[in-house]
């Protein structure tokens, strides 16, 4: 909601509808990570239509970690249909919910976000 009230967009609602996506994107396509980031991107024709995985910085993140790269797991659960109170604390809540994501994913469900439970995650 934040990134919506700097930008001017409304509505301000935290849900990422077409103006807040392509405004995304512009801000993401406006500085290039520092550090290869931790999740690679899979070729894909498709990729217009999503934040491109390259530009972002994100680490392996688990039970008690903190930060926006937990932020961004818990929107993209919330794209997923998961019921989840966006905090960017990597709580008992959201190690249930993501366990169960990667179970349906086909994934170990260890509650950890890696590099290939973020590509699942990610392709909301």
């Amino acid at each position: 909601m934040k990134f919506q009230r700097d930008k001017g967009l409304t509505p301000v609602d935290g849900e990422v509808g077409d103006d807040t996506r392509k405004a995304l994107k512009e801000a993401l396509g406006a500085s290039e990570p520092k550090e290869e980031p931790s999740v690679k991107p899979e070729p894909s024709t498709q990729m217009d239509d999503k934040i491109p995985y390259r530009k972002l910085n994100v680490r392996t993140i688990k039970m008690e970690d903190e930060g926006p790269d937990v932020k961004l797991a818990q929107t993209a659960l919330r794209c997923w249909g998961y019921i989840i109170v966006i905090t960017g604390i990597f709580g008992k809540e959201m190690d249930e919910k993501i366990r169960d994501f990667q179970k349906k994913k086909g994934l170990d469900p260890d509650g950890e976000i890696g590099p290939e439970t973020w590509k699942k995650l990610l392709e909301v």
